[in-house]
């Protein structure tokens, strides 16, 4: 039946079987068989059932390896930490067993699926180690470089990935793991070689080649090379189209031309963020630094116009408000509007009163309301700065121009 692919049948045949006769010499052949029948009909937890019985039932059994890689089959989805363990118990108890390779890697990789980094490790270690030149070295050498990755262990990544190009440097593996390579270096300190390495593969239509060129520009930016780092990821983004990645490299290509008092540059960087990313989580915090960088380039009036509807943005708020509002005030008082500059300094400390920055407002609500014109609110604001703050580093300032107005 199970030759004619009748498994249902078949795995009701076997179960018949064991239940009229327990004890006969293959009971443990046909219990694994009623695994495969109703692991081949589609009936997965009948299937784990019958493998679990034969590791109970028939220890010895000849089958009991094979019955091991079905449950690590079988619980590699719900429970990958439970499949590794089924996959390892036969690089343990039958290292010499024809499916022992595969299933050491079956190991590997599933406590890589669970979290486990470190569990992973040493299942790769223990499979490279038992099979130095099997078939599944370079996955071992590719699962632990990962492992390692995640483990923060970047020498072990770096030696795993080196050694996986080294011993099958044409394997799809290999262009990840170059790239792996380079990341590892990078994180390890060692910068020139990772950025050798990186503009070996950023040039290559690939994701790897993609994933390179971010990290090249990223290298660049950390050693100080703005402007090589603003050019490069200008390049890398426009490789990126339809790529999650891309806004992220805008927004980095204008943090590196606003590094370099490139302020034309940094806002065409974050405006392209804006206009053809709107709905990105990014796009608020563009929104920002865009009416930062039309503020630096000299022109006020757009810098408001920016940064006055991202007021409306909640998710903005939380990371950026105050600081928003300090700068929309800044570009109020550069268009001469004092008035609306002190409402928007006020807005801003009563917003948030704890803020490091709060006592800043105060000064510049303050020199805005002289500047309106406004004497009696001026000196009111500064009474109050006294009163809150009378040991402030900027009281004396605000004592000063207390005694100004009431002269």
């Amino acid at each position: 039946l199970l030759i004619k692919n009748e498994h249902a049948l078949a795995a009701d045949e076997f179960e018949a079987l064991l239940r009229k006769h327990p004890g006969f010499a293959q009971a443990d052949i046909a219990c694994y068989r009623l695994g495969e029948a109703r692991q081949k009909a589609g009936q997965a937890e009948a299937a784990q059932q019958a493998f679990e019985r034969v590791l109970k039932e028939y220890p010895a059994s000849e089958r009991a390896p094979q019955a091991h890689y079905w449950l690590g089959q079988l619980k590699a989805k719900a429970d990958p930490a439970a499949a590794a363990r089924h996959y390892a118990a036969i690089l343990d108890k039958w290292p010499d067993n024809p499916i022992a390779e595969a299933a050491a890697y079956g190991a590997a990789e599933n406590h890589f699926k669970a979290g486990d980094w470190i569990a992973a490790i040493a299942a790769c270690d223990a499979l490279l180690k038992r099979f130095p030149e099997g078939e599944q070295a370079p996955n071992a050498l590719y699962t632990r470089g990962w492992a390692a990755f995640q483990a923060q262990q970047w020498e072990l990544a770096r030696a795993s990935f080196e050694d996986l190009v080294k011993r099958a440097p044409d394997s799809p593996l290999a262009e990840v793991a170059r790239e792996k390579t380079a990341q590892a270096l990078h994180r390890l300190g060692r910068l020139d070689e990772a950025l050798a390495r990186y503009a070996e593969l950023a040039p290559r239509d690939s994701e790897s080649g993609r994933a390179a060129a971010i990290g090249r520009a990223t290298l660049l930016f950390e050693r100080g090379d703005a402007r090589a780092a603003a050019q490069a990821f200008e390049e890398v983004s426009q490789r990126l189209a339809g790529d999650p990645r891309r806004p992220a490299c805008l927004l980095n290509a204008g943090h590196a031309w606003f590094a370099t008092n490139d302020f034309a540059k940094a806002a065409a960087a974050f405006e392209r963020l804006t206009r053809e990313h709107a709905q990105d989580t990014l796009a608020p915090v563009a929104g920002y630094w865009l009416g930062q960088a039309q503020l630096r380039a000299g022109d006020a009036a757009k810098a408001v116009a920016t940064l006055t509807p991202l007021l409306g943005q909640a998710a903005l708020q939380e990371s950026h408000g105050f600081d928003l509002r300090l700068l929309l005030a800044e570009a109020q008082m550069d268009r001469q509007a004092y008035a609306e500059a002190a409402k928007t300094y006020a807005a801003a400390r009563q917003a948030q009163p704890g803020h490091r920055l709060a006592p800043e407002a105060w000064v510049g609500e303050l020199a805005a309301l002289e500047k309106a014109g406004r004497l009696d609110a001026a000196e009111q604001t500064a009474a109050a700065f006294l009163a809150a703050l009378p040991n402030h580093a900027r009281a004396a300032e605000m004592r000063f121009w207390l005694g100004e107005f009431r002269f």
